[in-house]
């Protein structure tokens, strides 16, 4: 979840009232975002303004995050039920995916907010430290390996994160009605309401981690 409001107060409102903010989950194409080749919405005369902050082999990434688990999964197990190659088991699937590409972008081609978009990559472990998979993965080992190894993990992450976003929609228009932060008093002062409803968002978010992510 993206928490941009650390920028100096002139930004913040600069980018209120002069740009939107969207975000989006889909498929993914390394190719594609590496500009292997050129997408029909791809402009070529712009990708010399594309910035790569990292790019990993994703079988080696595999290797790097899977081939323990896969080990101990396999100490036991007749050969036919061994897994030899875990990303070639998900690549071969049907119910799982390699990876899963998420996009955020604030404004549009012509002013594009590039300096929030650069601090929001930088930091952005930093600032989720707690998300679904690495709370498993990290204090519920038996349980994270299990999905991971019988193809649960993704359908499971899809649906606490459909849960988690409904939940704090739900907690912050609950919040806003009872601390009176109204669609009045947006237009009647901007600034103020963008900061209530960041400290009611932030609440909700901690809340519902509380509650669904951290259990």
């Amino acid at each position: 979840m993206c928490h941009i409001w650390y920028l100096l107060r002139e930004e913040v409102r600069n980018i209120m009232i002069n740009r939107t903010i969207s975000g989006m989950i889909g498929k993914g194409s390394l190719a594609h975002n590496r500009r292997e080749f050129f997408a029909e919405n791809v402009e070529p005369d712009r990708v010399q303004l594309n910035i790569c902050y990292q790019d990993e082999n994703l079988k080696e990434v595999y290797k790097e995050l899977f081939d323990d688990a896969v080990g101990r999964y396999n100490i036991g197990k007749r050969k036919n039920r061994q897994i030899t190659n875990y990303y070639e088991k998900i690549r071969q699937g049907k119910q799982e995916k390699l990876f899963h590409e998420v996009i955020f972008q604030i404004g549009n081609r012509e002013n594009m907010a590039v300096k929030v978009l650069d601090e929001y990559v930088k930091d952005f472990q930093k600032r989720n430290p707690t998300l679904r998979k690495q709370f498993l993965k990290e204090h519920r080992s038996a349980r994270y390996q299990y999905m991971l190894l019988t193809g649960k993990l993704n359908e499971h992450l899809n649906q606490i994160d459909q849960e988690v976003r409904e939940q704090v929609e739900m907690l912050m228009k609950q919040m806003a009605e009872k601390q009176g932060v109204t669609e009045e008093l947006k237009v009647q002062d901007q600034m103020k309401w963008v900061r209530l409803m960041n400290n009611i968002k932030a609440s909700a978010e901690e809340i519902v981690l509380k509650n669904m992510v951290c259990v």
